[in-house]
């Protein structure tokens, strides 16, 4: 019984390093002038100048706006002066079928422009994420990161922060390796959406 106590308590220790990790990073982001806010319909032109050389379709971030609006997601900007840099979506209900049937909140679709990236802006839209799943009362969360080359940053990225696979390996239909998240330090700090 002992055992399971430090474990219990290493788990919880660990957990609220990466909540204040996270507040540290948020800090850090702020210092570089980066500010982490929610999308709003006059956001979509910044977000298409960005991202126009990644070939991204103005109707996925309509269709995200649409439900964030219906409270299914939360769409992340992470802007520098008046530029966006990267974004981020929280989605609710993933379309991952054993998060969607353990009720488990997923973080999708990060993104971060070259010259932005290795700063902390992917890391901190990833601890925003995490700290509206804990306000929301979430106790794990999980990302997925698809297999080719072009993600191998994410791939390495992810575990650092504390992801580990779901044990279900690499999902035939997309690719996909899926991770989660015990979420329990951002509770000990308190931090609400």
């Amino acid at each position: 019984m002992a055992r399971r106590g430090k474990a219990g308590h290493g788990r919880a220790r660990q957990a609220y390093c990466d909540a204040k990790t996270g507040f540290i990073k948020r800090v850090e982001t702020m210092a570089l002038g980066i500010e982490i806010r929610r999308m709003s319909t006059s956001d979509i032109d910044a977000i298409m100048l960005t991202f126009e050389r990644w070939h991204k379709r103005r109707t996925r971030y309509e269709e995200y706006l649409v439900k964030q609006e219906r409270d299914e997601r939360v769409v992340l900007l992470a802007w520098h002066r008046d530029r966006v840099v990267g974004y981020v979506v929280y989605t609710r209900d993933s379309t991952y079928h054993p998060f969607h049937r353990q009720g488990i909140a997923e973080i999708v679709d990060l993104n971060v422009i070259d010259e932005f990236q290795r700063q902390g802006v992917g890391t901190a839209l990833v601890y925003e994420c995490e700290r509206i799943a804990a306000g929301e009362g979430r106790e794990v969360i999980g990302i997925s990161v698809g297999q080719p080359s072009e993600y191998a940053a994410a791939s390495r990225m992810y575990p650092a922060l504390g992801y580990v696979p779901d044990g279900r390996g690499i999902t035939d239909s997309d690719n996909e390796l899926h991770l989660v998240k015990e979420l329990e330090g951002w509770r000990v700090r308190g931090d609400r959406a």
